[in-house]
């Protein structure tokens, strides 16, 4: 509102006044400008009526009208002494409006109430939040920041809504940072001869000091750490690990051992980790299956990364003959519990000796298979006190209800049942048969059901010779 047309409603008010009093006359308007002398400011000035801050100037010549220290060109309210702003013209004085910018944000939460293009300012910088080409503060500008509002984060590598200063698998390959050797690349997690080469890509995964290779079997056993001299490692999805020639290697998880410490060779069986007893050989192939990532040891025995870092002060004996104890049994389900927490199937208890010889067996008869020629090229028939021959025709790997011998012709090597030095023998890759002649032996006095090796035998129809037959079937220990 323009100061003439104040100037208007204020004399047409005064007019309203002066004509509502009958008694008026010219006498009660001395100066004749329609004002009565008892409501006008200046009786004897006609230019004059009104003094609004009561400083007396009139109204029509005050250049600040309500006294409020604001030029009335400058006074968005310059009749009210207590307004002369109205930033966003919405009729409401700055001093009261509770939205001075008129950007919907209420003055107490908008850090810029005078601005309607800005409210924010998260890093305090006075700048809003709206231009601020690094809202957080962090150094990192917008378009580069993964968490332009978080301060404390500017990236995430895998793209998890976590950011990487806080988030355990920045890489999101599933391997926790502190044991992922390229926290950073999803592709690799082990570097196993530190030489900042991931071993998914390295032709030669191992630390300098290897001058031979082995595997560690009876299924290829990955992700389980070694030492060997002063070379250690990881083994890699086919059991493989390095190894000094002379030296002794162990294998462990965590802080667990896995067995005893014994010479480093090309091939690595629980059996040899158990010194040749066949009970402790049981309960690390027990605890090894058990940890399977995916729990389908079937395919491979992965040990997971998570697990090592679960094991920390945890011993286990491998060497008792009380696993099947009570108390023995809970301690051991508890540590698996804890151990497979973070492996893709799941925590799971310990699995049971029946279960773990079954794959113990398949895996090796598997093995021998593969081998079929050589083992049939080193049995040794003693001698045979008939007219007929007695020779090896061929040898399966089955699983059979019962291993005692029948009128077939069909005599059953249990592996559960007899030395179990003879597989580890039928394994050894350098020269896989060398020692068979002398290792396996025959024994027709097995009653079990497990798995072996099946030596089918021609002339005579059984392995018991009758008196029309003699026959002598031996192996040489």
């Amino acid at each position: 509102m323009n100061l003439f047309n104040i100037k208007i409603i204020s004399l047409i008010f005064i007019l309203f006044l002066t004509s509502c009093d009958n008694s008026s006359s010219e006498s009660t308007d001395l100066d004749n400008d329609g004002i009565i002398n008892d409501i006008d400011k200046f009786p004897s000035d006609p230019t004059e009526w009104l003094d609004t801050d009561n400083d007396n100037i009139g109204d029509n010549t005050d250049t600040d009208i309500d006294g409020d220290n604001i030029l009335n060109e400058a006074d968005a309210f310059p009749l009210d002494v207590t307004e002369w702003l109205d930033t966003d013209n919405d009729t409401i004085g700055d001093n009261t409006d509770p939205d001075i910018d008129g950007d919907n944000i209420l003055n107490e939460v908008d850090v810029f109430p005078l601005d309607a293009s800005e409210w924010l300012d998260t890093d305090n910088d006075a700048i809003g939040d709206n231009t601020d080409t690094d809202i957080d503060g962090d150094s990192i500008l917008n378009e580069a920041d993964a968490f332009p509002l978080d301060a404390s984060e500017w990236l995430d590598t895998d793209n998890d809504t976590i950011g990487d200063n806080t988030d355990p698998d920045i890489d999101g390959d599933g391997t926790l940072n502190e044991v992922d050797a390229f926290p950073l690349d999803a592709s690799e997690w082990l570097d196993t001869d530190n030489d900042a080469i991931g071993d998914n890509i390295d032709i030669s995964p191992y630390t300098y000091d290897a001058d031979a290779y082995g595997k560690i079997v009876y299924s290829p056993i990955s992700g389980l750490n070694y030492i060997s001299g002063t070379h250690h490692g990881t083994t890699n999805e086919e059991g493989e690990f390095g190894y000094l020639i002379g030296d002794k290697i162990k294998f462990y998880i965590g802080d667990i051992q896995i067995g005893s410490t014994i010479e480093a060779k090309e091939l690595i069986t629980p059996y040899n980790l158990a010194g040749g007893d066949a009970l402790v050989t049981l309960n690390i192939a027990r605890f090894l299956q058990s940890l399977d990532n995916d729990g389908n040891p079937h395919n491979g025995i992965e040990i997971h990364p998570s697990s090592h870092i679960l094991a920390k002060d945890i011993i286990i004996d491998f060497f008792s003959n009380k696993w099947e104890e009570e108390s023995m049994s809970a301690f051991l389900n508890g540590v698996l519990i804890t151990l497979t927490s973070e492996t893709e199937f799941g925590s799971r208890n310990l699995i049971s000796s029946a279960d773990v010889d079954y794959l113990y067996a398949s895996k090796i008869d598997d093995l021998m298979g593969e081998n079929e020629e050589l083992i049939k090229s080193h049995i040794s028939i003693d001698s045979c006190n008939t007219s007929h021959d007695c020779k090896v025709i061929g040898i399966t790997n089955s699983m059979v209800s019962g291993c005692f011998p029948s009128i077939s012709t069909s005599l059953v090597y249990s592996e559960p049942s007899t030395e179990i030095a003879t597989i580890d023998s039928l394994l050894e890759e350098r020269d896989v048969m060398r020692q068979v002649k002398s290792d396996l032996w025959l024994n027709s006095n097995i009653n079990d059901t497990s798995s072996g090796l099946c030596i089918i035998m021609v002339n005579p129809r059984t392995p018991f010779c009758n008196q029309e037959q003699e026959c002598d079937f031996k192996a040489f220990k």
